[in-house]
C-alpha cells in the first residue's frame, strides 16, 4: 500500500503544481520571472507529458497486477487514452517532433472527458448513467484512498491534465 499512498500524494502534488501554472500563465507578462519559468517549462513540456503518461501507466498496472484490482469499464477507456500516450509522447520528446499535439490532443482530451465523468459519478453515485463495478466486484464508487479526496479516476483526471495542458505548451514554442 506504500506505492498507492506515494502515488495518492503525488497526484495532489502535481495538481497543486498545475493550479500554480494557471496562475504563472496570468502573470506571464507582467514579470520576468514568470516569462522565464514559463519559458523554462515549455522547453520540458514533453518531457513533463511523458514522465505523466509513464508514471499513470506504471501505477494503473500496479493497481491491477500487483493489488489484483480489477478495472472496470470506464477505467479501461482512461487506460486506452493513457497507455498510448507513453509510446507517442516519449519518441516525439526524444525526436522534437513538433506535430505531437494532432495525435495526442483527441486521445488526451476523449479521456479526461471519461475520467471527469468517472470522477463525478464516484462522488454522486446516483447520477451514474453508466454503472461502475468490475466483474469482481471491486467498485470504484468505494474510497481505497483513505484521508483524501483522491481516487483513481481523480488522479486519471490529474495526469490527462498535465498532458493535455503540456502538450499545448509545447504546441505554441
Amino acid at each position: 500500500m506504500a506505492f498507492v499512498t506515494i502515488l495518492v500524494y503525488l497526484a495532489i502534488v502535481v495538481q497543486v503544481l498545475l493550479g500554480g501554472f494557471f496562475l504563472l500563465l496570468l502573470f506571464r507578462k507582467k514579470f520576468s520571472w514568470a516569462e522565464q519559468t514559463y519559458r523554462w517549462i515549455q522547453k520540458r513540456a514533453l518531457l513533463i507529458a511523458a514522465i505523466g503518461a509513464t508514471i499513470a501507466m506504471s501505477g494503473s498496472l500496479y493497481f491491477s497486477e500487483v493489488n489484483n484490482w480489477t478495472p472496470c469499464l470506464l477505467c479501461w477507456y482512461q487506460r486506452i487514452a493513457i497507455f498510448p500516450m507513453v509510446f507517442l509522447l516519449w519518441p516525439a520528446y526524444v525526436k522534437k517532433f513538433k506535430d505531437i499535439a494532432t495525435y495526442t490532443l483527441p486521445l488526451a482530451i476523449t479521456g479526461f472527458i471519461i475520467a471527469g465523468y468517472h470522477y463525478f459519478i464516484q462522488l454522486m453515485p446516483s447520477a451514474g448513467i453508466l454503472g461502475c463495478e468490475a466483474a469482481t466486484g471491486v467498485s470504484c464508487i468505494g474510497r481505497y484512498m483513505y484521508g483524501t479526496h483522491m481516487t483513481i479516476p481523480g488522479m486519471a483526471v490529474t495526469v490527462l491534465a498535465v498532458i493535455i495542458t503540456m502538450v499545448i505548451v509545447y504546441k505554441k514554442q
